[in-house]
């Protein structure tokens, strides 16, 4: 390892310790008196990271700069223990963040200048993304699939205080639908090569876990196929409520800070009961 390198590594590494503390800071304070510290958000970023790296190295992009990416693009979301504190966007702060902890450290203006901008473009709308945001957008949405994925949402479900109930039952349309789309959505070949090799363990992992619930009887959920503004969203439902009421589905879109938010509102005629969920409208790339 030349001088150099090993200069941006020690750097690198001294940086990721203090971003470590300071997401799992701002993570506990947000979560309260539950947790002193806690690892959720940070587990997330070093995933992001080391897929970031893997994309990059196989798309020709600096590794340092493909980690750094990875690291920082959420260190803005509990900006002194709050959580989207005034609908500012987060990566206005994640990016604040990069800068004074790079500060001093030797690392190269024009790198760091590099990983900001993918950070900013990532989620911007309309703009021409470059290859590192193009990376990171892979990396991020890369975490939500497999194995891998699907252990880290029944993690967060629990975390959350969610067992296996129907609130967490009708939110796996969101993982289904996601992984339906995920090799359209990725923006490199190395992404969309990822995706197409971790999509088909998430929904094999759902549709069994589906099956076993109805096979034991504790829920009578399946998986509904539905047309909707040029997409099929695989919606996980039941047809009858726990009162015995039949449930009238209602999906609708309105805009949000960062993307195009599809609604789902299941609601039981008899009861009035209510199971509703959000989430970004799949951006498809058509490769």
């Amino acid at each position: 390892m030349s001088a150099h390198n090993s200069h941006t590594r020690n750097a690198l590494n001294g940086v990721e310790t203090r971003l470590q503390q300071l997401i799992q800071q701002e993570e506990g304070a947000y979560h309260g008196d539950k947790f002193e510290l806690t690892d959720s958000l940070w587990s997330h970023s070093l995933r992001v990271a080391a897929l970031a790296e893997k994309i990059g190295m196989r798309e020709g992009v600096d590794r340092t700069a493909s980690r750094l990416a990875g690291l920082f693009h959420d260190a803005g979301k509990f900006k002194n223990g709050s959580y989207h504190s005034g609908k500012l966007k987060e990566e206005d702060g994640s990016v604040r963040i990069l800068y004074e902890m790079t500060r001093g450290t030797g690392m190269r203006a024009e790198l760091v200048d590099q990983v900001a901008e993918a950070i900013l473009q990532v989620y911007s709308h309309g703009s021409e993304l470059s290859l590192l945001a193009k990376i990171l957008f892979d990396a991020d949405n890369l975490d939500k699939l497999g194995l891998s994925g699907v252990g880290n949402f029944l993690i967060k479900a629990g975390l959350r205080g969610r067992g296996l109930n129907r609130t967490l039952l009708h939110r796996i349309s969101v993982e289904l639908t996601y992984a339906r789309y995920a090799p359209e959505i990725m923006m490199t070949n190395t992404g969309r090569m990822l995706a197409a090799e971790k999509a088909p363990d998430t929904l094999d992992f759902f549709h069994r876990l589906l099956d076993s619930l109805r096979n034991d009887g504790l829920f009578d959920f399946h998986v509904n196929e539905v047309p909707y503004r040029g997409m099929i969203l695989d919606i996980v439902e039941s047809t009858f409520c726990e009162c015995g009421g039949s449930i009238k589905r209602r999906i609708w879109d309105a805009p949000d800070l960062k993307c195009e938010k599809i609604h789902v509102r299941h609601r039981c005629r008899l009861c009035g009961r209510i199971h509703e969920f959000q989430f970004c409208r799949p951006l498809l790339c058509g490769g």
